[in-house]
């Protein structure tokens, strides 16, 4: 788009005013009102600087439908710099008072050429077929999509790149950078791009990668990603890693920018203390305090982002899940339906965090429920590694509590056990990830946002004796016993013969024996 600010023009007294048109013949180029001349070949007769146009012919500086200013001998007071952009001829500036071929100005030129106009917006089009042209003030351009975001003629088909720019007197000529508006144009707030390409980074021994992505759901309705995830490194010496991860909640509009408020303002409180820390030594009950007051200060942080954008606080409820491990020790703070997976010195993989979810199915006790519903604890095990995840990747390779929280160890092993040596190895390790989540076939399994934190300690994962040992006969086992006893509950038998029965039934429809009904 452009945005020009018109100047204040008033007539100039010194020129001379003597110009006369015939008032037999049109001058160059005029038009009436239905945009066509009405005598195309009729010479034109102007004092001292009139030309004969060719018939069929527009010279430069006509102006269609909206007619020609009654005061054509008017001078404008101000120079305003006037600019021509075309695929052939790219930037041209046009003399001052000369307009450039082609501009066509949506009202015409005003009646009164010295009123003051303040601030007025000229919004134009760029193409490469129609070049620059000036669209009606209250009309969009040929293709603007709606608030929506949908194309108010969908059916046609925009083959070429629209170029968006800004002009303005202080800056002249400014491309906006592709996807972005330009100033002036965009909300208070920019929309968080919360879905991110794979961060890795390495400190002592200590590995770290993550991403968050967009699900299929809020791709196919135009939504953005409602996860957020970020890392954090307290420390050279002895690094404390400081993860955090927060999932919005889907029914809350706004959920994106309190998940991304959240996540950063948790992980830059954390950081803050820890670094005034030198040495960095903490009782548990130090850093319990400290992810309470992080937990504490994402949850004011949230709430004055609501009052800053003048929005309910329940449109931008999130889950939040923070971790602090300095390589052995795994502290958490949790409040939603998200994770942790840890695997311990005992080789025990496990999920360490409860799904804080409502009654209703469905439903989630968020960041915004209050420190009553934050579970705030240090994993009792030392810990070679963990995995955080938002609930689109946990219902994934967990099951549920009453299948006993058994994690599906394949997903992870190679997040474990794979070499990663050099900074290059944990970048493949992470882009594989990237990749296979993205891929069609996990994104039929999974159709939420997805958030994937991992963080493992390599000085302790060097060997298989410290990887856990999964029985995957075992692990599918329980599931078919879950699903047997879910059968038996939904199906119940006949007492006589033992055959299938609903629960409504009077009568075996397989003995015909008259059941008992309690």
């Amino acid at each position: 788009m452009f945005s020009k600010k018109r100047q204040n023009s008033e007539p100039n007294k010194n020129e001379e005013t003597d110009k006369e048109i015939s008032s037999k013949s049109a001058s160059a180029g005029e038009t009436t009102s239905g945009g066509a001349s009405e005598n195309p070949s009729e010479e034109v007769s102007v004092k001292e600087e009139a030309k004969a146009v060719p018939p069929g012919q527009k010279p430069a500086g006509e102006t269609p439908s909206g007619g020609v200013s009654e005061n054509p001998s008017e001078e404008v007071s101000e120079e305003t710099l006037t600019v021509e952009i075309s695929p052939e001829k790219g930037l041209e500036e046009v003399p001052s008072g000369q307009k450039p071929a082609g501009e066509t100005p949506s009202g015409g030129v005003s009646e009164n050429p010295s009123e003051e106009v303040s601030e007025e917006t000229l919004t134009v089009e760029i193409s490469p077929e129609k070049g620059l042209e000036e669209v009606p003030s209250g009309q969009k351009p040929a293709g603007e999509t709606t608030s929506g975001g949908v194309s108010e003629n969908p059916s046609e088909e925009v083959s070429e790149e629209i170029l968006t720019v800004e002009i303005s007197l202080e800056k002249g000529l400014e491309e906006v950078p592709s996807g972005q508006k330009p100033a002036g144009e965009t909300p208070p707030e920019e929309v968080p791009e919360n879905e991110c390409v794979p961060f890795v980074g390495m400190r002592k021994g200590i590995t770290y990668w993550g991403f968050s992505q967009k699900g299929e759901s809020h791709k196919n309705n135009g939504l953005p990603c409602q996860d957020c995830c970020q890392v954090l490194v307290s420390g050279d010496d002895t690094p404390i890693i400081i993860a955090v991860i927060a999932d919005g909640v889907g029914s809350c509009a706004l959920s994106h920018y309190g998940a991304e408020t959240a996540v950063k303002s948790s992980a830059e409180f954390l950081k803050k203390k820890l670094d005034a820390c030198p040495d960095k030594k903490f009782e548990d009950r130090e850093i319990g305090n400290l992810l309470r007051e992080a937990m504490q200060c994402a949850y004011d942080s949230v709430q004055k982002m609501a009052e800053k954008m003048d929005q309910l606080e329940y449109s931008f409820q999130s889950t939040l899940t923070i971790a602090i491990y300095n390589g052995t020790d795994l502290y958490i703070s949790h409040a939603g339906d998200g994770g942790v997976v840890a695997l311990t010195e005992e080789r025990k993989l496990e999920l360490v965090t409860s799904r804080i979810k409502g009654e209703e199915a469905g439903s989630v006790y968020p960041l915004q429920a209050g420190s009553g519903c934050w579970q705030v604890f240090k994993v009792s095990s030392h810990v070679n590694g963990f995995v955080m995840a938002t609930d689109g990747v946990l219902d994934k390779f967990v099951q549920g509590e009453k299948v006993g929280n058994g994690v599906y160890y394949p997903f992870i092993q190679p997040a474990f056990e794979v070499k990663q040596k050099e900074r290059r190895d944990v970048e493949e390790t992470a882009n594989f990830y990237y990749n296979y989540m993205a891929g069609e076939e996990y994104r039929k399994a999974v159709t939420d946002d997805l958030t994937l934190v991992v963080v493992t300690n390599r000085r302790e994962l060097k060997s298989k004796k410290n990887f856990p040992v999964f029985d995957e006969k075992a692990f599918y086992m329980k599931i078919r016993e879950y699903q047997a006893k879910i059968k038996r509950a939904l199906y119940p038998v006949c007492p006589h013969c033992g055959g299938r029965i609903a629960s409504d039934y009077k009568y075996c429809p397989n003995c015909g024996k008259q059941l008992l009904m309690l």
